[in-house]
């Protein structure tokens, strides 16, 4: 059930207007994506292409700590 998805888009909202942040081939379990740090009013994952039905356990976004 794992891998099926092969091309992937992040996307945040900024000011009314989507901006992609990150692109990639697969999704896995370790898969971390490091933004700017940038207020976003919203964030999209979308799956351009997968070889099967897509499956998506989690999906989890979290602020670091500021220094």
């Amino acid at each position: 059930p794992y891998g099926r998805i092969t091309s992937h888009v992040l996307e945040v909202q900024r000011k009314g207007t989507w901006h992609k942040v990150a692109e990639g081939k697969g999704i896995g379990p370790s898969l971390r994506i490091p933004l700017d740090g940038s207020e976003a009013t919203a964030v999209r994952l979308r799956i351009l292409s997968a070889t099967d039905t897509p499956t998506l356990s989690e999906f989890e976004i979290s602020a670091l700590p500021q220094p």
